[in-house]
C-alpha cells in the first residue's frame, strides 16, 4: 500500500512540475514593421505591397498601400495564440471589370522575419460607390513558417471575398504562436552508418552462401 501511495504522488508530483513549465512558458513579443522606418535606416526588414499585374475591362483601377499605422503593432502570443491585425488597404475606383496580381512582405523587426506571399484578385466596380470582388493567396507562398526561441511561428494573409459600399477594403494578417518546434531528426554518426552497413553486407553474404547450398 505504501508503494502505491508512494508512487502516485510522485506521479503527481511530476504532473505538477509538467504543467508549471507549460504555463510559466515565455510569450514571443512581435513587433511588426513599416516600409518608412526601416529602409531609412538601411534596414532590409521592411514591410511591402505592390501590384505586379493588372488587367481592366472599361474605365476602372486598383491601388494598394499599407495601412499607415502598421508599425505600431505590438502584441506577445502565448502558445496557441493568434493576432490578427490590419495590413494593407486596396483601393477601387471607376467603372468596370479588373483582375490583379498582388505581391506582399510583412516584416517584423522582432523577431526579425520576413514573411512573403502572392495573391490573384478580380473585382467589378459601379463608380467606385459599390465594389465586388476577392483576392485569394496562393497557398505554395503561404502560411510562411519559423523557428523562433524554440516555437513554431506561423504568418498568414487573410483572403477577401464580398460586395462593399465603399471603394477601399482592408486586407488582414494573422501570427499564431503553434508552440514548441518539432525536434530535428537525428542525423546518423558514421559509426553508426559502418556498422549499419557492415551489417547489411553480413546479410547479403549469408544470403549468397544459403543460395550456393540449395
Amino acid at each position: 500500500m505504501k508503494k502505491v501511495l508512494a508512487k502516485g504522488l510522485a506521479l503527481a508530483f511530476v504532473g505538477s512540475l509538467f504543467m508549471a513549465g507549460s504555463a510559466s512558458a515565455t510569450p514571443i513579443a512581435f513587433d511588426v514593421a513599416d516600409d518608412v522606418l526601416n529602409e531609412y535606416l538601411g534596414d532590409d526588414l521592411a514591410s511591402s505591397v505592390s501590384v505586379t499585374s493588372v488587367s481592366t475591362f472599361l474605365d476602372t483601377d486598383i491601388a494598394v498601400n499599407l495601412v499607415s499605422y502598421l508599425d505600431d503593432e505590438f502584441f506577445s502570443l502565448n502558445t496557441g495564440d493568434t493576432a490578427t491585425f490590419d495590413f494593407f488597404d486596396i483601393a477601387i475606383s471607376g467603372t468596370g471589370i479588373g483582375v490583379a496580381e498582388i505581391e506582399a512582405t510583412l516584416a517584423f523587426d522582432i523577431p526579425e522575419i520576413l514573411a512573403t506571399g502572392e495573391s490573384d484578385g478580380g473585382w467589378v466596380s459601379f463608380f467606385g460607390i459599390v465594389t465586388g470582388g476577392g483576392l485569394i493567396w496562393d497557398d505554395s507562398s503561404l502560411p510562411d513558417e519559423f523557428v523562433y526561441a524554440g516555437q513554431l511561428i506561423s504568418v498568414d494573409f487573410n483572403d477577401l471575398l464580398g460586395i462593399t459600399l465603399d471603394s477601399t477594403v482592408t486586407v488582414t494578417a494573422s501570427v499564431t504562436n503553434l508552440g514548441a518546434a518539432p525536434a530535428p531528426a537525428p542525423v546518423p554518426e558514421p559509426a553508426t552508418m559502418l556498422l549499419f552497413g557492415s551489417g547489411l553486407a553480413g546479410l547479403a553474404g549469408y544470403g549468397r552462401r544459403k543460395a550456393r547450398k540449395k
